[in-house]
């Protein structure tokens, strides 16, 4: 999934007035939901105290109160939840990933778990071809669908063709209606997106396979085979297939990342060094200057960040409904300036340290790490 399905850069962007933000592991029953929903607004009415009105509290707790009545909505989605509620919002996002049962009340939503899915998550193509049909997926880590059936044409349905009928080999006959076949699916794969790159996986024949990469050479793509053949009743095992082989690109890509912040002594690059300053860190990426940053996942600092400077303020702990995970929020500026954001386990984390960062080098020659 990328951020622009989810919409992270909407919710990112959301800055006025008190933010709701609820993370809700898959719940067993409707009565394990509505506990957990409860749980949520006594969470919520705690962080709140008397800072709004019981009008303005109604009103914005009130859409959130309305689900526990609601649960078959909640069902549907089959995967764990993440609510987010301001008083002119309300969305409900499913996330087919490990979360665990949180609620946050700042002046911004707290978005850390969805960058962690955006992490896991990858899309993709699929072309499959038995020689006779052809069928075109496209997927993600959650799912998958069939796009479109091509059923290929054959000699005969080129009678009318003068282009075809003056070919004078068999081969050259056989080229034509291959490449006319293929063209359909180029045309179908073209319409999807033509401004994202791709991992396109294929089951078809040799010929099937070389004509159609020849077409799509100068577009963004990445090609795997799978199998030189399709069958439409093995669907779902060649998914599982891909899918394994997309999380395990995942695993070896995030590994790569983490290299960056390996014995961070030794001279890298002359433009970035690394850092594990709270401080430092939240204003070089108000300033745009965080090229990759590494957060804890399942831990927080809270406090209150300067929205101009990045100065950050740390809290012993969530006390109001204005402070938020410091983490979280220097991540959401990583975003938002198209740096990298990576998340690990806090036992997993360098040093046992909650943040580190390379940040780019602005004072040339100089080669550092803050540790």
């Amino acid at each position: 999934m990328t951020a622009d399905s989810l919409n992270i850069t909407a919710l990112i962007n959301s800055k006025k007035g008190v933010h709701i933000s609820i993370y809700i592991p898959r719940p067993t029953s409707d009565i394990h939901f509505k506990s957990l929903v409860q749980a949520s607004l006594a969470k919520c009415l705690n962080q709140i105290g008397t800072n709004l009105t019981a009008e303005k509290t109604e009103e914005l707790l009130g859409p959130i109160k309305g689900l526990i009545n609601n649960p078959k909505m909640i069902s549907g989605f089959n995967t764990n939840i993440a609510i987010f509620r301001t008083t002119e919002y309300l969305r409900l996002v499913s996330l087919p990933t490990d979360i665990n049962f949180s609620v946050h009340v700042a002046d911004s939503f707290h978005v850390k778990p969805l960058l962690a899915y955006i992490n896991q998550d990858y899309k993709y193509l699929f072309f499959g071809s038995d020689g006779k049909k052809g069928y075109l997926y496209q997927g993600s880590k959650k799912s998958y669908h069939l796009v479109k059936e091509f059923l290929f044409r054959t000699d005969d349905s080129f009678a009318s063709d003068v282009k075809y009928k003056n070919l004078k080999t068999a081969a050259q006959r056989k080229k034509y209606l291959l490449r006319k076949n293929v063209s359909w699916v180029e045309e179908a794969i073209l319409a999807i997106d033509r401004d994202q790159s791709y991992s396109i996986f294929i089951s078809a024949n040799t010929a099937e396979t070389k004509t159609l990469r020849d077409a799509l050479k100068n577009n963004q793509v990445y090609w795997r085979n799978v199998s030189k053949k399709f069958h439409p009743e093995n669907e779902k095992s060649t998914m599982q297939t891909i899918h394994t082989t997309l999380d395990l690109e995942k695993v070896i890509s995030l590994n790569l990342s983490l290299s960056d912040f390996e014995k961070p002594n030794l001279p890298r690059l002359a433009t970035t060094y690394v850092s594990y300053d709270l401080n430092e860190i939240s204003k070089a990426a108000k300033r745009g200057h965080v090229k990759k940053l590494l957060i804890a996942s399942d831990d927080s600092v809270f406090g209150k960040l300067d929205d101009i400077s990045g100065e950050v303020k740390v809290q012993e702990a969530d006390m109001d409904h204005i402070d938020d995970d410091l983490l979280d929020d220097i991540a959401q500026n990583v975003f938002k300036s198209g740096g990298e954001v990576l998340l690990l386990k806090k036992k997993l984390m360098p040093f046992g340290e909650l943040i580190a960062a390379t940040i780019k080098n602005t004072k040339k020659g100089v080669l550092q790490c803050s540790k």
